[in-house]
This record gives C-alpha cells, sequence and structure tokens, in this order.
C-alpha cells in the first residue's frame, strides 16, 4: 500500500514537472517577475492579514463567502482551492497570481508573440493600478474578483483561437464565461475591454477593403455568439435559484428598463470618457496625468500608423477613430445593462479601465520606432513607483477603517 502510495505520488510531481516545462520561459520569466513586484507593492496588506481582514465583521459571512444570494455560485468553487477558509497570505497569492495571468492573458490576445517584457509590463499594468487593493479589502471575495477575469480573458482565446477541435473549444469558452459572470459579475467589462483592444489591432492591419472588413467580422463573431450563449445560461441558472432554496438579491446588477437604454447608453459614453480626467480619491494627480499621457500617446501612435499605412483610405481612418473613442466605453460595458450608478467604484475601474491602460502603454512599448518605445519605456518606469505609492496608501486607509 505504501508503495502504491509513493507512486501516485511520484507520477503526480512528475506530470506537475512536465506541466511546467511546457510553459514558454518568456511567460515563467514574466511571471515570477510580476509575482515578487506584487509582494513587495502589496506587503503591508499581506502582514496586517487578518488584523485588517473586512470579513470579520460580517454576522452572515458563510451566506457572503458562498455568494448565495448575489448570483454568485461558482464562487464556492474557487473557494475549495483554500478548504473555504481564509488562510493568511496564501490566499492573497493565489488572488496575485490569478490577476497577473489575467494581465498576462491580455497582452497574449493582443500580441500572440509578445516577449517577458510585453508580459511582465502587462501583468504589471492590471495588477499593480490602485484601484486593486479594493479587492484585497474584501478578502473572502479577492478570489472571485480575480479569478473572474481570468476566466474571461481564457475564454476570449478560446472562442477566437479555436483550432482543431472548433466545437469543443466554442463550448469551453461559454463555460468559462459562464463561470466567470457566477463568480462576479462585473468581469463582463474585462470581457468588452480585451475584445475592443483585439478589435483595435485587427482594424490597425485591416487593408480599406470591405471584403477584408466582412472576414474580419466573420473571425471574431464566435467570440461573440459564446459570449450571449453564456449570458443565456448565467440568466437561466439564476432562475433555478428558488429550486435550491436560495433568494436572489443581484444589488449591483440590477437590469436598466429597455426604453431608458438610449439615455443610458449616452450617460455611458459621457462617464466614460470623464472618468478618464475626473480626479478620484485612490489616484494622486501624478499618477492620473501619467496614465493619460500612455493612453494619449498609445492612441496616437496608432493613429499615425494607420494614417501612414492608408493615407489615401479615409474609411478605415474614420472607422479606426470611432473604435479608439469607443474603447474606455467597452470598459464600463456593465452600465449599459446595469442600472447601477456607482461609475467610479474602485473595483469596477480594475475590472475594465486598468486594461485599456495596459493596452495604450504596450502600444508604445511595442513600437518599431525607438523614440516612441523609448518614451513608453519612460513612462512605464514613472508609473510603477506612482502605482506602488497609491497602492500602499489605499492599503493603509483600509486597514484604518
Amino acid at each position: 500500500m505504501n508503495e502504491r502510495a509513493l507512486l501516485i505520488r511520484s507520477d503526480w510531481r512528475e506530470d506537475l514537472l512536465k506541466l511546467w516545462q511546457r510553459i514558454p520561459v518568456d511567460w515563467k520569466k514574466a511571471f515570477i517577475a510580476a509575482m515578487l513586484i506584487n509582494i513587495i507593492v502589496y506587503f503591508f496588506d499581506l502582514a496586517q492579514f487578518p488584523l485588517g481582514d473586512h470579513d470579520v465583521g460580517y454576522e452572515d459571512g458563510i451566506p457572503l463567502l458562498s455568494g448565495g444570494r448575489t448570483g454568485r455560485w461558482f464562487t464556492p468553487f474557487l473557494h475549495l482551492l483554500s478548504g473555504h477558509v481564509q488562510i493568511p497570505v496564501y490566499t492573497q497569492l493565489l488572488a496575485f497570481a490569478t490577476q497577473i495571468a489575467a494581465g498576462m492573458g491580455a497582452v497574449l490576445l493582443w500580441r500572440p508573440k509578445a516577449g517577458a517584457w510585453l508580459l511582465f509590463a502587462g501583468g504589471i499594468m492590471v495588477s499593480c493600478m490602485p484601484a486593486v487593493t479594493d479587492f484585497y479589502y474584501y478578502h473572502y471575495m479577492s478570489l472571485a474578483f480575480t479569478a473572474s477575469q481570468l476566466f474571461m480573458v481564457l475564454a476570449l482565446h478560446a472562442s477566437l483561437k479555436p483550432g482543431r477541435h472548433r466545437l469543443l473549444s466554442y463550448a469551453l469558452a461559454v463555460v468559462l464565461t459562464t463561470c466567470a459572470l457566477a463568480s462576479y459579475q462585473s468581469s463582463i467589462m474585462t470581457w468588452t475591454t480585451c475584445f475592443w483592444g483585439l478589435v483595435l489591432i485587427k482594424l490597425l492591419e485591416w487593408d480599406g477593403r470591405l471584403s477584408a472588413l466582412y472576414v474580419l467580422c466573420k473571425a471574431l463573431c464566435p467570440a461573440l455568439l459564446c459570449l450571449m450563449a453564456a449570458c443565456l445560461l448565467y440568466a437561466v441558472s439564476l432562475r433555478l435559484y428558488p429550486l435550491v432554496g436560495f433568494s436572489l438579491d443581484l444589488y449591483q446588477f440590477q437590469t436598466v428598463v429597455f426604453t431608458d437604454l438610449p439615455q443610458r447608453l449616452w450617460e455611458l459614453v459621457r462617464q466614460s470618457w470623464l472618468h478618464l480626467v475626473v480626479p478620484q480619491g485612490f489616484m494622486s494627480l501624478w499618477l492620473k496625468i501619467l496614465l493619460l499621457c500612455a493612453l494619449a500617446g498609445g492612441a496616437a501612435a496608432m493613429l499615425s500608423r494607420a494614417v501612414h499605412v492608408t493615407q489615401r483610405q479615409l474609411l478605415k481612418v474614420s472607422i479606426f477613430i470611432v473604435a479608439i473613442a469607443l474603447f474606455p466605453v467597452a470598459a464600463k460595458s456593465q452600465f449599459l445593462v446595469s442600472n447601477n450608478s456607482n461609475w467610479y467604484l474602485y473595483r469596477f475601474l480594475a475590472m475594465g479601465l486598468s486594461y485599456v491602460y495596459s493596452f495604450f502603454l504596450l502600444t508604445l512599448l511595442a513600437d518599431s520606432k525607438t523614440p516612441i518605445r523609448n518614451a513608453g519605456l519612460l513612462l512605464f518606469i514613472l508609473l510603477l513607483p506612482c502605482m506602488a505609492v497609491n497602492c500602499l496608501d489605499q492599503q493603509i486607509r483600509h486597514v484604518r477603517s
């Protein structure tokens, strides 16, 4: 019996080793480096746990942990990783890992051949944005916040790069998206932001012909169909709640009345653009300015490429400008269907707008022109300490509260 147990354990270790060896070296370098940065940036939170554990004050912690009344029925499965117990440091490290992986996955979606440097920058921009500290304030939900984003990014990969087993890939995309919604509904903003970033990349490669635009739309359609199927499946799952004895309270996702959609759409566009310039309490003025520089610089670099390549193709340039203008709107897509008025809620920024900033910074870092690339590098060097200081300030505020 002991020999058999040792043999099983040995096989398990060998399988893990083989899996580790199959991961590209650049991925491992970027992930480990980003993980170390996250541990440094969020060390205060790690050291204070569980003294600053927000869920200690809840008497109904078990229903919240299970996600029962908020439609987050996949959360208990995530908590199996920690045995439904908030284990100091370990639980947070899992959240760091999934948040970084989501950021790196987004980079690979936009730039499949990205090296360690771009993967590291993308992982850091998504995981060290000051708004992310809000995830770690709610320790009992931190893994749901981060894992839901990773599920959405993986779902996009599965739906857009199906390979030989197309139907299985689509089915996997639907399941992953459903699990993401059932972990934290606002992760829909991660999907729309990453998807819209890919649309911009494809439009930049578009030659301006309508026939080629049709082919592009056809290639992107499976992702949209998988999203629609997942939303329908999730809606059906919520209908089953009374059958298992759960009450339902989607307090952050009350749907908009159909007749109010035009007004809601206008408000969505207005608030999305305002969010880029309106100061927030969790961001210093310097950080806000640097992020705006990254956004404006990346957009200008992409637009100059589009104009340079297609000087006579007014249609492409016009569509591309509109697509860039809609990018911040995609980062707040939840608010089109939800009548939630918390436009600037920290968690919502981390779910969507942080990916927008990451996308445009990567545009600068990956540019073929050295001056633009150097400007991107300088911005990243300035951004990292600014984000770290803002994150520390937020951690101190959380613990004191």
